[in-house]
Protein backbone atom coordinates (compact mmCIF):
# COMPACT_ATOMS: atom_id res chain seq x y z
CA UNK A 1 0.00 0.00 0.00
CA UNK A 2 1.23 3.58 -1.10
CA UNK A 3 1.29 6.72 1.12
CA UNK A 4 -1.68 7.54 0.06
CA UNK A 5 -3.65 4.19 0.82
CA UNK A 6 -2.10 4.32 3.96
CA UNK A 7 -3.22 7.64 4.96
CA UNK A 8 -6.51 6.83 3.96
CA UNK A 9 -6.05 3.69 5.66
CA UNK A 10 -5.21 5.77 8.87
CA UNK A 11 -8.25 7.98 8.61
CA UNK A 12 -10.83 4.91 7.95
CA UNK A 13 -9.43 3.30 10.99
CA UNK A 14 -9.67 6.36 13.32
CA UNK A 15 -13.64 7.23 11.69
CA UNK A 16 -14.38 3.50 12.17
CA UNK A 17 -12.16 2.05 15.26
CA UNK A 18 -13.88 -1.60 15.47
CA UNK A 19 -13.21 -2.02 12.04
CA UNK A 20 -10.79 -5.65 11.43
CA UNK A 21 -7.65 -3.99 9.71
CA UNK A 22 -8.32 -6.89 6.90
CA UNK A 23 -11.72 -5.35 6.20
CA UNK A 24 -10.49 -1.86 6.30
CA UNK A 25 -7.54 -2.62 4.24
CA UNK A 26 -10.08 -3.96 1.10
CA UNK A 27 -12.28 -1.22 1.60
CA UNK A 28 -9.51 1.44 1.28
CA UNK A 29 -8.39 -1.16 -2.35
CA UNK A 30 -11.78 -1.15 -3.67
CA UNK A 31 -12.07 2.75 -3.23
CA UNK A 32 -8.59 2.80 -4.53
CA UNK A 33 -9.85 0.94 -7.46
CA UNK A 34 -13.22 2.79 -8.40
CA UNK A 35 -13.93 5.80 -10.47
CA UNK A 36 -14.44 8.38 -7.11
CA UNK A 37 -10.25 6.97 -6.22
CA UNK A 38 -8.76 9.02 -8.78
CA UNK A 39 -10.22 12.15 -8.11
CA UNK A 40 -8.97 11.36 -4.35
CA UNK A 41 -5.71 10.49 -5.21
CA UNK A 42 -5.74 14.07 -7.05
CA UNK A 43 -7.10 15.97 -3.56
CA UNK A 44 -4.30 13.93 -1.22
CA UNK A 45 -1.66 14.31 -4.38
CA UNK A 46 -2.43 18.48 -3.21
CA UNK A 47 -2.50 17.70 0.28
CA UNK A 48 0.81 16.68 0.61
CA UNK A 49 2.17 18.79 -1.66
CA UNK A 50 0.58 21.72 0.52
CA UNK A 51 1.79 19.97 3.38
CA UNK A 52 5.39 20.15 2.52
CA UNK A 53 5.00 23.47 1.03
CA UNK A 54 6.96 26.58 2.46
CA UNK A 55 4.03 28.85 3.28
CA UNK A 56 6.62 31.01 4.58
CA UNK A 57 7.53 32.20 0.85
CA UNK A 58 4.52 33.07 -0.14
CA UNK A 59 3.09 36.84 0.12
CA UNK A 60 0.29 38.00 2.14
CA UNK A 61 -2.12 38.57 -0.72
CA UNK A 62 -1.20 34.59 -1.90
CA UNK A 63 -1.50 33.55 1.95
CA UNK A 64 -5.27 35.15 2.04
CA UNK A 65 -5.97 34.05 -1.29
CA UNK A 66 -5.13 30.82 0.17
CA UNK A 67 -6.78 30.87 3.24
CA UNK A 68 -10.43 32.10 1.72
CA UNK A 69 -10.13 29.01 -1.32
CA UNK A 70 -9.21 26.64 1.81
CA UNK A 71 -12.48 27.86 3.53
CA UNK A 72 -14.45 27.45 0.55
CA UNK A 73 -13.32 23.94 0.11
CA UNK A 74 -13.55 23.34 3.95
CA UNK A 75 -17.44 24.22 3.33
CA UNK A 76 -17.98 22.37 -0.24
CA UNK A 77 -16.54 18.92 1.66
CA UNK A 78 -18.57 19.68 4.66
CA UNK A 79 -21.39 19.54 2.69
CA UNK A 80 -20.33 16.51 0.31
CA UNK A 81 -20.01 14.62 3.86
CA UNK A 82 -23.59 15.65 4.97
CA UNK A 83 -25.13 14.27 1.90
CA UNK A 84 -22.65 11.32 2.24
CA UNK A 85 -23.98 10.94 5.46
CA UNK A 86 -27.77 11.22 4.60
CA UNK A 87 -27.53 8.77 1.88
CA UNK A 88 -25.45 5.66 3.46
CA UNK A 89 -25.71 6.37 7.56
CA UNK A 90 -29.68 6.36 7.54
CA UNK A 91 -30.53 4.76 11.05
Amino acid sequence: MDVIGERWLGALRSHQRGLPQPVAIAMVEAVGKAPLGDDLRKIEDALIHLETADLQEITGSEARVLVAILRQMDDELTQLETRLNYLWEKP
